[in-house]
């Protein structure tokens, strides 16, 4: 009997370490909001001649839902507002430069890998997937280092420095990140994602146009609240 106890008791004490060191993902459902740093800029393609792409720094803000299956593997969904698009400069000195604002609603859909670390209470993750964005803004402000115009893509104001572009987006995003279990439901997490638009958002209609397609990478953090 005491043998059976003995064995009982062992088994229960490895049952109990092995749910305090189980990942956050395979804990079922996880609710949650992050938000952090985008550098965004675009993919020009064939490149434009005398115009120097750069980043455009804008800020992500997201809601999170996360979903743990059996063992490390789980899914991750949400709604995120990101600021996108890129600054466009003349290389030759003239002044001339514009900041091509493109805001957007994205809804991704990743698989993620949360990697065992036992009874540790930080957890390494990897995720990917694809995600499907909503424009909510395209605006373009554009100067010659004395008189700045800004106005909708658009906007005949902005002559041929206008830009017509597609409302819905799609792209891959993928990164890792850590999470850090603080007691309880709650969980820290912090991450980086590079997001690879697929289509070309140039919606112009003029044969021989260059295809734009969007390019970012971010740094987030926010806070999880496991749901019982």
């Amino acid at each position: 009997m005491k043998r059976v106890a003995t064995g009982t008791l062992s088994a229960l004490l490895a049952l109990a370490l092995s749910a305090a060191g189980r990942p956050a993902d395979a804990q079922g459902l996880a609710l949650g909001v992050e938000g952090g740093v985008n550098f965004s800029k675009v993919h020009v393609n064939p490149a434009l001649t005398g115009a120097d792409i750069s980043n455009r720094t804008g800020v992500r803000i997201a809601g999170v839902l996360r979903y743990g299956f059996a063992g490390p593997i789980g899914i991750e969904t949400g709604v995120a507002w990101s600021q996108k698009g890129a600054k466009v400069a003349d290389p030759s000195g003239s002044g001339l430069e514009e900041n091509v604002h493109l805001d957007y609603f994205q809804v991704p859909l990743f698989l993620t890998l949360t990697i065992p670390t036992g009874p540790s209470p930080v957890h390494p993750r990897l995720f990917a997937g694809p995600q499907v964005g909503f424009q909510s803004r395209c605006n373009i402000s554009a100067t010659d280092g004395t008189t700045t115009v800004s106005a909708a893509c658009d906007s005949p104001d902005l002559g041929e420095s206008g830009l017509q572009t597609k409302k819905t987006t799609f792209g891959l995003a993928f990164g890792g990140g850590l999470d850090f279990d603080v007691g309880g439901p709650v969980t820290l997490t912090v991450d980086g994602r590079y997001e690879l638009g697929l289509n070309d958002i140039n919606d112009s209609g003029v044969a021989g146009d260059p295809s734009i397609k969007n390019r970012s990478f971010s740094i987030s953090g926010g806070l999880l609240v496991r749901v019982p």
